[in-house]
């Protein structure tokens, strides 16, 4: 009865822990902070969220050109089926997938400055 018990516990304990660490998985707050550790790895990859269509939220018009040569970063499940957590995943995204432009975003810029010759136009 005791080992039935403590068996019966310690399933709780680790169900109740993985659950916990899948909610915080995908935690608003912690974007930012997960862009930067991306971007210090070397990884670069943007967030997208499941629906019909996955889509990467948080990105400007336009740069799904420049975005769909980086690998993704799936938030959550990526089918029609959503759950409750639909709009933390998202929050998720946008937050992360800004933080990440902004920095693909100023080596394309520095790039495109190294590319032209000072004084020099290109029409």
């Amino acid at each position: 009865m005791t080992s039935r018990l403590l068996v019966a516990l310690a399933t709780l304990f680790i169900c109740g822990c993985a659950y916990v660490g899948a909610v915080q998985t995908w935690n608003p707050t912690r974007a930012d902070s997960d862009a930067e550790r991306d971007i210090a790895a070397g990884n670069i990859r943007f967030a997208y969220i499941g629906g019909i269509v996955s889509s990467a939220p948080g990105l400007p018009d336009g740069s799904y050109r420049v975005v769909g040569r980086y690998p993704h970063l799936e938030v959550g499940p990526q089918d029609c089926m959503q759950d409750n957590d639909f709009d933390v995943r998202a929050a998720y995204a946008r937050r992360y997938n800004a933080r990440m432009w902004k920095h693909v975003s100023n080596h394309i810029q520095a790039s495109n400055q190294q590319m032209q010759e000072p004084g020099k136009r290109l029409y």
